[in-house]
Parts: C-alpha cells; sequence; structure tokens
C-alpha cells in the first residue's frame, strides 16, 4: 500500500468547524509501548484498505491551506475550563537563530532571497572577508606611488589608514547585514502570525531561555494588537535555586514581551530530580503568587522528567496546565508519558503536547515502511490525529508547532480536518504498527520495555555516566521496527551528562566496555533487580550494540571537520550579535538553575 494524492473530484466535506464538539477516544488508544492493545469495539465500523483511502480522499478534496473559511477548534483549557485555546498552538520558534540555522528561505529585499545559511556565508563570512582583502590590496597599490594619504586634510602613513579601514568597512558591513536580516525576520513574523490568526490559530508559546525569542515578539505582538489581533501569550522561566528568582525573573519576561499580564506562565525545565524539588520548594509557590496577584492567568509547569516525578508534580492540584512530551511513537525523553496525560485529565488540567513531530520520533522524515504501514495518513497526520483524539489532548489540550513559514503547517491543518472520522480511520492503523512492532521485536520487548527501563531516564545516576537508556532504546525500537533511523542518529549523540537539557549518558557511555570494566558492572547492578525479568539484561545490552554498529564512534577531528566547527561556532556568534545589533536581546535572569555532577 501507498499514499495516494487527493482526489480532486471527490465530494466535498464540510470542514470542520470552530465549534465542533471534542471527540476523544475513551477509553485512549494504546501508544506503541502501552501493555494494551486496541480494543474490538474501537474496531467496530472501522475502514481499511480502498474505503479508507476513499474517506480520506473524500474529507480533504477541497482542503486549501489558505481556505479563510477553514478555522482551527478550540478546546477547554486548565483548572475548571477556565479559558480555550486552539488545538494547534504556534511554539518555541520565534529567535532569529531559526530562520538562519534551520535555513529558512529569507525575503527579498532584505533578506535577498536566498536561503538563511547561504546569507550568514555571504554577509557574515565571505563579504566582510572579501572587504579585508580589498582594502589591503588597494593599500599596497596605493603605497607603491605614496607612502602617506590623504584624510580628512590628514597625512596619514598608508599602512595605519588599511589597518584601521580593513576593520572599519567589514564591521560596517557586519552592521548592515544585521540590521537587513533582523528586518527581514520581522516582517516573516508579521505574515506568519497574521496566517496563524486567519486560521483560529491565536496562542503563542515562548520561553526566557529560547535566546531573544521574548524581545522579537514584542514588536510583533504589538502591531498584531494593531490590527484588532488578540493573542494569548505564554512564556516559560527556569526553577530557580534562589527563592524569589522565578518571581523576578518572570515579571522581567513580562517587560519584554510588553504585556501586563500573562494568559500562561510556565516552569520551563523540570527535567532532573534536584528541579522537581527546587519547584516544589521555590517555583511553585512564587508563580502561585504571581497568579494571586493577577500577573499570571494560570500556571503550569513543563517537564522532560521521569512520568513518576510529572506525575508527582499534577498530584500538587497546584497547576492549572502542563506542557510535556507525548507522542504514539516517543514521548523523548520517556518511553510513554500517556499515564501522566490521563493524571493530568483526571486533574482537569490543560495539556500542551510539545514538539510531536521533531522529538515524536521525525514524523516529518518517515521511512518508506512507516509510511506504508501509517496508510492512508502521511505518518505526521497520523501522529498529530493521534493526540487531537486522545483523551486530555483531543479535549482539553493543544498540540504545537513551531513552522519556519505557513506551508509547513500543512499537515496539521489536514489532521483537523479528519478529527470528524478518527473513529473509522484511526484504530485500524494503531493497531497495524503496533503489530508490525511486535513482529519485529517481540511482544514481550514492547509490552514490558516501559516497566524495564523506564526509570532510567534524564539525571538518573544508577546508570553508569546517568545514561538515558530509556531513550536511546525507545529510538532503537523505531529503527528495529520502522527502519526510521534518523530519530536514533540524531538522538544518540544529542545527550549531555553532567547537564539538565535532554540530561543523560549518550551511547559513548558503554562502547568498547568490557564486563570486567566498572561502567558494565553499574550497568548490571542497576538492571539486575532480583525479579525474574522477561526482558534479560543481556537482551537490553545487545540492543545497545546494534546501535553502536549503526553509528559508528566519533573519529578524531581533522582539519577541515575543526574548521568547519569554527565556521559554525562563527556562525552562532553571528546570529547572537545580529539580534543584539537589532535590538533584541534575551531577558535578565535573577538566579542560577541547580548544580549537576558527573
Amino acid at each position: 500500500m501507498s499514499l495516494r494524492k487527493t482526489k480532486k473530484n471527490a465530494s466535498p466535506i464540510k470542514s470542520i468547524s470552530h465549534d465542533s464538539p471534542p471527540f476523544v477516544f475513551d477509553p485512549p488508544l494504546p501508544t506503541l509501548w502501552s501493555s494494551y492493545d486496541v480494543s474490538k469495539e474501537q474496531l467496530v465500523g472501522t475502514l481499511q484498505g480502498d474505503a479508507a483511502q476513499r474517506l480520506y480522499d473524500t474529507v480533504l478534496s477541497k482542503f486549501d491551506i489558505d481556505d479563510p473559511q477553514m478555522t482551527v477548534p478550540r478546546r477547554s483549557y486548565g483548572k475548571g475550563n477556565a479559558t480555550t485555546v486552539p488545538i494547534l498552538s504556534l511554539g518555541g520558534f520565534v529567535a532569529l537563530g531559526s530562520s538562519v540555522m534551520r535555513n529558512r528561505k529569507l525575503t527579498f529585499p532584505c533578506g535577498c532571497g536566498c536561503k538563511g545559511q547561504l546569507f550568514l556565508a555571504c554577509n557574515g563570512l565571505l563579504l566582510p572577508l572579501l572587504l579585508f582583502i580589498i582594502v589591503w590590496v588597494t593599500a599596497l597599490g596605493t603605497s607603491i606611488f605614496s607612502l602617506e594619504v590623504e584624510v580628512f586634510g590628514w597625512l596619514l602613513p598608508w599602512w595605519m589608514v588599511a589597518c584601521v579601514s580593513s576593520l572599519a568597512m567589514p564591521c560596517c558591513w557586519f552592521i548592515v547585514a544585521a540590521w537587513m536580516v533582523g528586518c527581514e525576520h520581522q516582517t516573516h513574523l508579521d505574515g506568519l502570525f497574521d496566517f496563524a490568526h486567519n486560521q483560529g490559530i491565536d496562542h503563542v508559546e515562548t520561553a526566557r531561555h529560547y535566546l531573544e525569542s521574548e524581545a522579537q515578539l514584542k514588536p510583533v505582538l504589538r502591531r498584531q494588537r494593531e490590527k484588532g489581533q488578540q493573542w494569548m501569550v505564554q512564556t516559560k522561566v527556569r526553577p530557580y535555586v534562589q527563592k524569589d528568582a522565578f518571581y523576578k525573573t518572570s515579571v522581567a519576561c513580562m517587560e519584554t514581551l510588553g504585556v501586563q499580564q500573562l494568559d500562561l506562565l510556565t516552569i520551563h525545565g523540570v527535567n532532573i530530580p534536584s528541579h522537581v524539588d527546587i519547584t516544589l520548594a521555590n517555583s511553585m509557590d512564587e508563580a502561585c503568587r504571581l497568579r494571586e496577584e493577577g500577573k499570571a492567568k494560570m500556571i503550569g509547569f513543563a517537564a522532560h522528567c521521569h512520568t513518576n516525578d510529572i506525575i508527582r508534580l499534577i498530584n500538587t492540584e497546584k497547576f492549572d496546565f502542563v506542557n510535556l512530551h507525548f507522542g504514539f511513537f516517543s514521548s523523548y525523553t520517556n518511553l510513554n508519558n500517556q499515564p501522566a496525560v490521563l493524571a493530568a485529565s483526571q486533574s482537569n488540567m490543560g495539556v500542551y503536547c510539545i514538539s510531536p513531530s521533531n522529538q515524536g520520533g521525525e514524523l516529518h522524515k518517515p521511512s518508506t515502511e512507516l509510511i506504508e504501514l501509517c496508510f492512508p495518513f502521511h505518518p505526521l497526520e497520523f501522529g498529530l490525529l493521534y493526540l487531537m483524539t486522545h483523551l486530555g489532548v483531543g479535549d482539553t489540550g493543544t498540540v504545537s508547532c513551531g513552522p519556519t513559514n505557513s506551508k509547513e503547517l500543512d499537515r496539521q491543518l489536514r489532521a483537523i480536518q479528519l478529527i470528524p472520522h478518527a473513529a473509522k480511520l484511526l484504530p485500524p492503523v494503531v493497531a497495524r504498527l503496533r503489530a508490525a512492532a511486535r513482529s519485529k521485536l517481540g511482544s514481550d520487548w514492547c509490552d514490558g520495555l516501559t516497566e524495564r527501563v523506564s526509570v532510567f531516564t534524564q539525571g538518573n545516576n544508577a546508570m553508569p555516566g546517568a545514561l538515558s537508556l530509556s531513550l536511546l532504546l525507545g529510538c532503537h525500537g523505531l529503527w528495529k521496527a520502522f527502519n526510521s533511523k534518523s530519530y536514533l542518529v540524531r538522538m544518540a549523540d544529542n545527550l549531555s551528562w553532567p547537564g539538565d537539557w535532554c540530561a543523560g549518558g549518550s551511547l559513548g557511555v558503554l562502547r568498547g566496555k568490557t564486563d570486567e570494566s566498572a561502567e558494565m558492572k553499574q550497568f548490571r547492578e542497576a538492571l539486575d533487580t532480583g525479579r525474574k525479568e522477561k526482558i534479560k539484561t543481556d537482551t537490553l545490552l545487545a540492543a545497545l550494540r546494534e546501535i553502536e554498529d549503526l553509528i559508528p564512534p566519533p573519529n578524531e577531528k581533522r582539519c577541515g571537520k575543526r574548521i568547519l566547527g569554527k565556521v559554525m561556532q562563527y556562525g552562532t556568534w553571528w546570529v547572537g550579535a545580529a539580534s543584539r545589533l537589532s535590538g533584541y536581546k534575551p531577558t535578565k535572569e535573577y538566579g542560577e538553575m541547580p548544580k549537576t555532577k558527573n
């Protein structure tokens, strides 16, 4: 089976309306790693094969991403259904670096109509270097005829004029290029926000730690208000060790954003046990204080920590919503955050699903096998539709999207149109994917992996080097079951310890280690529970060895790679400098995060 193009002559089905009542599966459909299956009742009346394709074609036959009549539905959100949010929200993409490093095409004239990285290479590196060379070539040519040069009536040595000019001219161009890309970025954001608002998306999420995103948002939101387009603004602030630091930084963020009140204030990055402790000790009470003073309408937290710790914070009953990673294929640092989503639903909290595509298994880069198994959906449509019809998300939540342009909202808006038909289309696909995974990995592995290794997530020192075993084995499962390698390749070396963001030991912790090594002894000690486990320690180790065979160890950087690394470091610095030269600076922090030790 393969995806077919939508038939243009199919009979139209009315787009989902703004006020459509939410549909969710109750009980929810299982994730890939759930220990229960799709029920027989959920499979009754479903469509497969050509019948599923015909319904898919019919629903999307009149789909047009620019259709002004198509609006994103809203869902209740927060304790006591305090407000409503669109089921699709903008999140985490506003910083200037997103445009350059994600290689978005910059618009003419300020962006010269070229890709972001090409703009950086030309205007941040090559042109300044060329100006430097031109100045010295000109100066050397002039020195043949005269040892002095007249400048504003002063006779100066040629070499002095060359030194000053060779520095001043590249710097001047550096400032001009920074101003150009800054202006282009603001124009781009205006267009993106206009498009999103016209579609019914009026919720934007940013954070103090998203570079200068808050500062970039301030003029955009002001211009949106001048157009009569109101936005729900959410920002996130880290939990700090120092008392009142969260409170002061949150107030500073409000000033940077240019708002008198935050719609949603989030404690950002509760990722390891020490963050949970600091949140409970300081930040939670300070967030409550901001809510009581009217500076924030609702408060919540964003977490990468273990699922049980997320539930622990939910059970405090102090928060209105939670930001977490959750999806059918992956919950990022955890294998399966479904229990946390259901706990939030039971507590009547809103659920904000973070990065369902990129951190949900790189669904925008699917393998051929995954495309065929998700028929009739594109894997990204499937992943989004799964979330938008999941209890706790589809009725009282929202799903994030960080597009670099309006066309990147295409799959998201298509998935929304399919919500009324999810009961007929979704259960067979879920069952098919789970069956395919179990045929490749075995039922014991798929059903028992969460219980076996989920505790070995961010910052767990029971593992050697705090090895992030649950994340690595989750990525391994997607590779072995669906030949989806890109997520595994990216995440295997995207870990750091000590640290607090995606914190955990990487693949190199056990690479090349023998059974007699201290690391291997610690690994076995952590996993040998004394119980009769269905998934043996040797089986888990064999999976890690398979990843090692797939991803070779990083070689010593040769001259070319070292130069490329320096160029990328310069590019990062240039983007940051361009932001500051354009007048956009990150909000001041009033505290520090808890320190981690190796």
